[in-house]
């Protein structure tokens, strides 16, 4: 059994490789669900994502022990912030069948083309997307006017680790806390 936002290691068929994954199903889900992103290059990541994203139903993927904790959605009002597949834990959040609706979520593509879950994220809770390939470009950022900065929200970070880390740093900077907090990066 896992929790909402806990991950796992994804398992080669030479049982020797393997990559850590977040959860993007709900622990009440009969299946387990795994956002995966082809990584270009030649990198342990790279070869991974193309090994992973090719499997076909049948094909067996080892998964390994639960681990992790990362729990978003225990909180009333908290802010989650997700580039690309960091979208996962919150999915995993969202997909159960009371998912927390006051939770306000930051998401980061490229482009609307990867706004990917665009109407069940709508459905479920408040989004804010930013396209950082667009005409007008916009990261997920802490230090946007208007960005809710409150002492006593719990503020959750998924993704890239550059923006991860600038997250991190701006909402310190800002006066919260960092037992208020939470980040799970995969990606340097």
């Amino acid at each position: 059994m896992y929790g909402a936002g806990a991950c796992t290691l994804l398992i080669r068929d030479d049982q020797v490789d393997s990559r850590p994954y977040s959860f993007s199903s709900h622990p009440d889900q009969p299946e387990l669900r795994f956002l995966v992103k082809r990584v270009s290059g030649r990198s342990h990541a790279g070869q991974f994502s193309h090994w992973l994203a090719g499997r076909k139903t049948g094909d067996e993927v080892g998964v390994g022990t639960p681990f992790g904790l990362f729990s978003p959605g225990l909180c009333p009002n908290e802010i989650w912030l997700a580039t690309g597949t960091g979208l996962a834990p919150f999915l995993s959040c969202l997909r159960g069948s009371n998912p927390p609706r006051s939770a306000l979520l930051y998401v980061g593509v490229r482009n609307s083309e990867e706004a990917y879950f665009h109407s069940f994220l709508e459905s479920r809770c408040r989004v804010e997307w930013r396209f950082s390939r667009h005409k007008v470009s916009r990261r997920v950022s802490v230090e946007e006017p208007g960005f809710p900065l409150d002492p006593l929200r719990e503020y959750f970070i998924c993704g890239n680790g550059a923006m991860v880390r600038a997250c991190r740093e701006g909402l310190l900077a800002r006066g919260i806390l960092l037992g208020r907090v939470h980040e799970e990066s995969f990606f340097g």
